[in-house]
């Protein structure tokens, strides 16, 4: 009885109209979602330093992600403000993430393998908001994220025409050139070229000369970045730090992370993926899971790039066993009726998580600081770069560079700089104000003008102080 209720409320939604709009609006609410989120950060100052894209002192820097900053770069070719500037940005990498979702949702239901359209609804939203790590990251405004959507990118128009072995190359040859880190998804392409194309690596002899011709990209990068890459390689040395944030995902994405492991004692489904798709996801999605917990960094947004092929995998898996051993109008129902259980607790469990954080607060700090800045010809430092277009005089605290922290301590110390805002990244490098009162007066929510400088200025109404609108990251 159950069971028929279920298939009879999904039902509404099969209809070719109604479905099309329930996914417009899925998708709608994904993009506003991601552009709305809080911006970390990270992220702020990969968009502030990539205007510096084409100047020598920022060489080791930007060219740490060649490709990703270059695009970020472009963002400063158009005329805006600072804050139009940000919205343009979170919006088109909202866009960008989503993306990942509508991948996942076309590979999914490729050449109808879902027999019951129904169900392939269920099971596809249950899995699809399954991970707060995916939902928290798929939108941000970093190269782990562009290497995700890239590489779902790959599965799509590999699983619709089998692509032949160099331009699995060029794939495999693009992700270290968006970002240096992005040869962690050229390792994944190299399993899935090892597994699909043994005869043609083995017998073809331009394959040596691609894999000659790859080596030397790989030389020609690091050679370009030297100094990039040993930052990288300084910056992958936490693995006792992060073990936590490994610990929570696995925890947290359970569901996903046990289905995937599973799927690989089905040889049967792992040749039913190379047949559909031409990919042996099953293979790839637990070589992911290798990589995030041998590679030394754990933050988040780094093993939430690695999700959405868990996930997808995870989808397939699901949709392979109940075609082959829930076949009957019975356990469809019941099947049904279980999924529709699983995707109203997803629904209660992201709600009562708070995956969600806007970011009005720090859009409404930024409308009101930048102008000041902007009218006055004032240079200001923050820790993070928040105002992409002002005159920030190259100051990032990160907790994994000490020239970086030292420059920044020296313009405090040195009263530099016209204005100080204090985020949470510069009061964990000066503290609350201890090298501020020499040269500073305090204007009130965190922000701090040079002594002789007319701050006679009216904050609006309900503006929070700095520390809190650019802290608490999550």
């Amino acid at each position: 009885m159950l069971g028929d209720a279920a298939l009879y409320f999904m039902s509404i939604f099969t209809k070719s109209k109604l479905e099309n709009a329930l996914f417009l609006v899925f998708f709608a609410l994904l993009i506003i979602f991601g552009a709305t989120y809080f911006i970390h950060s990270s992220e702020l100052w990969s968009v502030y330093i990539a205007k510096n894209l084409f100047t020598a002192d920022y060489f080791s820097s930007v060219s740490l992600k060649p490709l990703f900053h270059f695009l970020l770069y472009l963002f400063h070719l158009i005329p805006l403000t600072d804050v139009e500037h940000l919205h343009l940005v979170k919006s088109v990498f909202a866009i960008l993430g989503s993306l990942q979702f509508i991948l996942i949702w076309k590979i999914f239901s490729k050449h109808s393998i879902v027999q019951n359209k129904i169900l392939s609804h269920l099971v596809f939203f249950t899995f699809a908001i399954c991970s707060s790590v995916f939902l928290q990251n798929y939108f941000r405004i970093r190269s782990d994220q562009v290497c995700a959507t890239l590489f779902l990118f790959f599965i799509y128009i590999n699983a619709s025409k089998k692509l032949s072995l160099k331009y699995n190359f060029v794939f495999l040859a693009i992700y270290p050139l968006i970002a240096i880190k992005g040869i962690l998804f050229s390792l994944l392409q190299l399993c899935h070229i090892l597994i699909s194309y043994k005869k043609e690596v083995l017998l073809r002899k331009y394959i040596h000369l691609s894999v000659l011709a790859l080596i030397a990209l790989l030389l020609s990068v690091i050679n370009f970045s030297w100094d990039g890459v040993i930052y990288f390689l300084q910056t992958t040395n936490s693995f006792a730090e992060s073990y936590a944030s490994l610990k929570n995902w696995i925890l947290g994405d359970f569901l996903i992370v046990a289905v995937s492991l599973f799927s690989l004692f089905y040889i049967s489904y792992q040749k039913w993926t190379l047949k559909i798709f031409n990919i042996n996801i099953s293979i790839l999605s637990i070589f992911a899971v290798i990589i995030v917990i041998l590679f030394p960094q754990k933050h988040t947004y780094f093993i939430a790039s690695f999700v959405p092929l868990l996930v997808l995998n995870s989808m397939l898996f699901a949709i392979y066993i109940i075609n082959n051993y829930f076949k009957s109008e019975h356990y469809i129902k019941a099947v049904s009726l279980l999924f529709l259980l699983f995707l109203t607790f997803n629904c209660f469990q992201l709600y009562n998580t708070s995956v969600y954080r806007s970011n009005f607060s720090q859009f409404k700090f930024i409308r009101f600081i930048a102008p000041i800045i902007a009218l006055n010809n004032l240079s200001y430092i923050d820790g993070i770069g928040a105002l992409p277009r002002a005159n920030n005089l190259n100051c990032f605290v990160s907790p994994n560079d000490t020239i970086s922290n030292n420059y920044c301590l020296d313009l405090v110390l040195n009263g530099k700089p016209d204005i100080v805002i204090l985020s949470s990244r510069l009061m964990s490098l000066i503290g609350p104000d201890e090298f501020l009162k020499n040269y500073y007066s305090h204007f009130g929510y965190n922000i701090f003008f040079k002594k002789d400088f007319d701050s006679h200025f009216t904050a609006p109404k309900d503006l929070s102080p700095a520390l809190l609108v650019f802290g608490f990251e999550w």
